[in-house]
């Protein structure tokens, strides 16, 4: 059964219902607000369950919400934790009427200061750096496209549950299961957090730094491409590819980390940037196989 709504919770019982879990999601009277944000995104997330109105403030809806609550194996609900007090929906108030029920509470913040705040997925990217991380300096701090975040989130409580689900015993650590989109934001920026406390530098300079190895390249034609040399061995074939052998020949240029340091400190290009392809298909036939 799932409770709540927009992405995070969502997402989990998409997953569950994609490997066969029977998906019962409860809404209120209005339904849940995704509805109202236009149909994509709202059928995305939403498809393979069955779906049902209650109005939990009252004694029928309550009634209701109890009886699917008895043949459910698992709740998962993304409310705030005002929310799912003020609804009587915690988990103790749910494991009072199904003692072997998996309880899966999606918040904004895990335990600590901020537990009670609820929160969006831009804030989290906001929080966590990954705005920063993403803008080149002047910019405006930016969102990510997608809600990654959520997505992550909700996928981290699939695992949990079906882990809890596996699980023999009745204990109370084992059938509660909590996800912070905090947490989860906090361990997709892991790898660039690390790196801004060992080099000091702020993440619009530590994290997509102009490094033409790992960046998106403008066609002469005006298309982008995405150059994804992640070793040198890759970068040395795509300069050759490309007609670019100039930053391989020149030693201020010669590998990656030399590439990048020197962009960093302005230092100006041996040649021009743009690869010298007309269009898509010209590309394909340039890049060499297995590149």
């Amino acid at each position: 059964m799932e409770l709540g709504g927009y992405l995070a919770g969502p997402f989990a019982t998409l997953i569950l219902a994609n490997l066969g879990a029977n998906v019962i999601k409860v809404e209120s009277l209005r339904g849940d607000e995704i509805r109202h944000l236009g149909p994509p995104t709202g059928f995305a997330v939403n498809r393979g369950k069955r779906s049902l109105s209650l109005d939990l403030k009252t004694a029928r809806g309550k009634q209701l919400f109890e009886r699917l609550l008895r043949s459910s194996d698992v709740v998962i609900q993304n409310l705030t934790r005002r929310a799912t007090r003020d609804l009587g929906i915690t988990y103790e108030e749910c494991r009072s009427i199904e003692p072997t029920i998996v309880y899966c509470h999606i918040t904004a913040f895990g335990p600590g200061p901020r537990a009670e705040a609820g929160g969006t997925n831009p804030l989290i990217e906001a929080l966590v750096g990954t705005m920063a991380a993403s803008t080149r300096d002047g910019e405006t701090p930016t969102r990510m496209g997608a809600s990654y975040f959520d997505q992550m989130a909700g996928a981290l409580a699939a695992i949990g549950v079906l882990t809890a689900l596996a699980k023999e015993d009745n204990s109370k650590a084992s059938k509660y299961v909590e996800v912070g989109l905090f947490e989860t934001g906090v361990f997709l920026s892991a790898g660039s957090i690390v790196e801004q406390q060992i080099t000091g530098m702020n993440p619009e300079r530590s994290i997509g730094s102009s490094n033409m190895a790992y960046e998106s390249l403008q066609a002469s034609d005006g298309r982008w491409i995405f150059c994804g040399a992640v070793s040198e061995a890759l970068w040395r074939k795509f300069c050759q590819a490309m007609d670019l052998t100039e930053f391989i020949t020149n030693p201020d240029f010669a590998t990656r980390k030399k590439l990048e340091s020197a962009l960093t400190q302005g230092s100006a290009l041996p040649s021009s940037v743009t690869p010298a392809c007309a269009s898509d298909s010209d590309l394909r036939r340039q890049l060499p196989k297995g590149l």
